[in-house]
């Protein structure tokens, strides 16, 4: 077949290592998160077979609230007192130290299956605690009230799932979990409402202090894999020393939610009644002493199911603003909805392609000098095409006819929150942006008087990045999250072993790695970050709104020949809530502590990335990546400033705590005068930190062994209960099973005019702008990196 040289430099050399794993497999290795037993969870090498334990599936003598096996102690992060500011302040903080271990991934594959090993089944997947309840009713009742603690928030945020894995869950979510329980053991279920008086609702209020009865088992461990909470800590700590200091007496005058003031959300109140006999029996599992039977409100409504406007929801908008005539024109090419309680189960990518179909289209854009793109939206591994828009340019179409495309002006991402009862919440995320600052503001616009778009032969640089979409609810599932590492790294293992065969698999088997190793920003954040902020019967936080997190990766939109990746928390929503008076100047230094925790989760995951790139030293972009003092700045300030995005957080009337120079500052920490609520930013507006690598600078993992005979890989399997179980090679799963994780799949078909959607073939090679930088091999080893440091 005849190749474009477009499209022949985008094929991938069959004896290249590959960047999926040199970028996820340092997020994998055992051994290095702070407080784990010192000696790996285990120890295989290629060559030698790893013989599966059997998952601990509750039965009659080993109910879900029998005692788990146990699992490593992770020490969380302490918030520094008051007493250490001066000297944290000046904390020396220790280079990344990668393991120099040839086999990353094959002691990446068995440490996560050893942690899915030691999980207690039944604590994590409602299937099988469903079945290990028997049909007992009182015990399924006992089960929620005694396991599942009480936060408040509106709506449906986390649902059955969700709350199994958080341990936790408003009303809403309670009753689902109970009601779901009871309807897979052949109960009649239907949900009531009813409204609390004063008095019940500040004694419903009170469990949100109390912890579970009973507590089930935790899987910290397993959630965040070999994530470092030691470095994590160490540079909390740092950061919020120097924010704490530069805030100075600014911290007297703000203040905090009180639980008091939770009473209005918690007076709208949900329970379960089961059909007993010939009548319903209540259920109600809200306070700690709740018995079948008992109510805490007469009811005032009965639902057969959730109302959908109780749900939480993120819409993800892609706009492409074209200047037309003098006039900038918005085009949403791309609109997606989800709950978002699927969206945070599911691997969700955005990225681009020529929209050239067919030998006509190609003709078309070689004679006018065109070119359009199509969004896709790839979600577990499913494609759905967007619009196509274009990007600009001048030439001769079919007829002779001169054609003038209008050029792109904007490209950016808008995702938009929505939470019953509340204001939807929508937030940026800019690909591209030509418009000056200072004609920021214009009605109208001349060509010329735009910004380059930055491009190379290939197009525009901004169609090389692929962004992920992660989304938090609280309720991110430890379980889950350690089968995706093992999938992912012996998916990878085998591809490294034959790097010809990337070229084979679509696009999201190649990010399903990525995928598995990014996750580690959700649970790292409810895992560590979030449970640090709390104090015993004075201060406790959760997630009660979703929070969005874009990650992109691959070519630099804006540097031809570099490789980017950065981290955007791009909406982000936590309550912390103070006991009561006395308690507010704690919640407000743990707000605080709560924006330092978050920044150094993004920044030590990049910085690990970054080391396990390159030989060279690079350190990240961000506002911890900095020694320089702070200097406080509010709106008075706006004249010193240089960046657009520090002045309109000035103007908003946030603080900003500037490292250096005002007019050149590119990162800062944005602070809410009114709750001490912490973001680090990097401009233009991100809300994380950016690294960027050359593309001939990064280093490849050697390929392992070719696997051969009996002695390779584990395979992990799905079975009906909904556990998920490993076997070694050959052994065949007892009533066979599906594979978990990116299927054995190839790309198959279509020729150099037919773009196949999500398929890393040579066509699409091309498609997704692998040839100018996004080559397999780097986005493989890139995923390496995620999954082994």
């Amino acid at each position: 077949m005849a190749v474009r040289p477009g499209i022949r430099r985008a094929l991938i050399p069959a004896t290249a290592s590959l960047l999926v794993a040199a970028l996820v497999v340092p997020l994998m290795l055992p051994g290095t998160a702070a407080g784990q037993d010192a000696s790996p969870a285990g120890s295989a090498v290629p060559g030698a077979s790893v013989v599966p334990t059997a998952s601990v599936v509750p039965g009659p003598s080993t109910g879900p609230a029998a005692s788990p096996q146990p699992q490593p102690v992770i020490a969380l992060p302490v918030m520094p007192h008051d007493d250490e500011l001066t000297l944290i302040e000046g904390l020396v903080l220790a280079p990344p130290v990668l393991p120099a271990d040839p086999d990353l991934l094959a002691a990446a594959a068995a440490a996560a299956a050893d942690q899915v090993d030691s999980l207690a089944i039944a604590h994590w997947r409602v299937p099988v605690l469903a079945e290990s309840l028997q049909g007992d009713l009182d015990a399924t009742f006992a089960f929620v009230r005694d396991h599942i603690r009480l936060d408040v928030y509106p709506g449906i945020l986390r649902g059955p799932e969700g709350a199994l894995a958080a341990r936790s869950g408003n009303a809403w979510d309670r009753a689902l979990l109970l009601r779901t329980l009871l309807d897979r053991m052949r109960f009649t279920t239907r949900l009531v409402t009813g409204e609390l008086d004063d008095a019940m609702a500040a004694q419903v209020l009170e469990r949100v202090f109390q912890g579970p009865a009973v507590p089930l088992q935790d899987g910290r461990a397993a959630a965040i894999g070999s994530l470092d909470v030691t470095a994590l800590g160490d540079r909390a700590r740092r950061d919020d020393a120097r924010v704490r200091l530069a805030l100075g007496d600014r911290l007297d005058s703000m203040t905090a939610e009180q639980l008091a003031d939770l009473a209005p959300e918690v007076r709208s109140h949900v329970w379960v009644q089961v059909r007993w006999g010939t009548g319903w029996r209540d259920l109600d599992p809200t306070l700690v002493d709740s018995d079948p039977g008992e109510t805490l409100t007469a009811p005032t409504g009965i639902l057969d199911a959730a109302p959908d406007d109780l749900r939480h929801t993120l819409r993800t908008q892609l706009i492409a603003s074209s200047l037309v005539g003098s006039s900038v024109t918005d085009q949403v090419v791309l609109d997606d909805t989800v709950e978002a309680l699927t969206a945070a189960r599911q691997q969700r990518f955005l990225y681009f392609q020529p929209s050239v179909e067919g030998l006509g289209g190609t003709i078309t854009e070689v004679l006018s000098g065109t070119r359009s793109w199509t969004p896709i939206l790839l979600v577990d591994g499913e494609t759905t095409k967007g619009s196509a828009f274009e990007v600009g340019g001048r030439g001769t179409d079919l007829f002779g006819d001169e054609v003038d495309a209008p050029p792109l002006v904007r490209l950016r991402v808008v995702v938009t929150r929505h939470v019953p009862g509340r204001p939807d919440v929508s937030a940026t995320h800019w690909l591209v942006d030509r418009i000056p600052p200072a004609l920021a503001d214009a009605e109208t616009l001349e060509a010329e008087q735009l910004a380059p778009l930055p491009e190379d032969t290939a197009g525009p640089l901004a169609m090389g990045v692929i962004q992920q979409l992660l989304v938090s609810t609280g309720g991110a599932d430890p379980y889950v999250a350690a089968v995706r590492r093992g999938v992912a790294a012996d998916f990878l293992y085998r591809l490294l072993s034959d790097p010809a065969t990337a070229t084979q698999h679509p696009l999201g088997d190649l990010l399903y790695p990525v995928a598995a190793g990014t996750q580690v920003l959700v649970t790292g954040s409810e895992q560590v970050a979030i449970p640090a902020l709390d104090e015993p019967g004075r201060v406790r936080a959760w997630v009660d709104a979703p929070r969005v997190t874009l990650v992109d990766l691959g070519q630099d939109p804006a540097v031809e020949g570099m490789f980017s990746l950065s981290t955007d928390l791009l909406i982000d929503d936590l309550r912390v809530v103070a006991r009561d008076r006395s308690s507010v100047p704690d919640a407000v230094q743990r707000t605080i502590w709560y924006g330092a925790l978050q920044s150094a989760l993004e920044s030590v995951v990049a910085q690990r990335q970054l080391a396990g790139l390159s030989d060279t030293p690079i350190v990240p972009v961000g506002a911890s990546f900095t020694d320089l003092p702070l200097s406080l700045l509010d709106a008075s300030h706006r004249s010193a400033v240089g960046s657009t995005v520090l002045r309109s957080t000035l103007d908003a009337g946030r603080l900003a705590l500037v490292p250096g120079d005002a007019a050149s500052a590119l990162a800062w920490w944005e602070v809410d005068p009114r709750t001490g609520m912490t973001r680090a930013v990097l401009d233009p507006g991100l809300g994380g930190v950016n690294g960027k690598i050359a593309w001939g600078s990064i280093k490849h993992l050697p390929p392992p062994p070719r696997i051969t005979g009996p002695n390779g890989p584990n395979t992990w399997h799905v079975h009906p209960d909904g556990s998920i179980r490993r076997y070694p090679p050959g052994a065949r799963p007892p009533g066979g099973g599906a594979p978990q994780g990116p299927p054995p799949s190839r790309c198959g078909g279509g020729q150099e005019y037919v773009t196949i959607v999500g398929c890393v073939s040579v066509p699409a090679a091309w498609a997704i702008r692998i040839g100018v930088g996004l080559v397999v091999t780097e986005l493989l080893g890139y995923a390496v990196m995620y999954l082994v440091t």
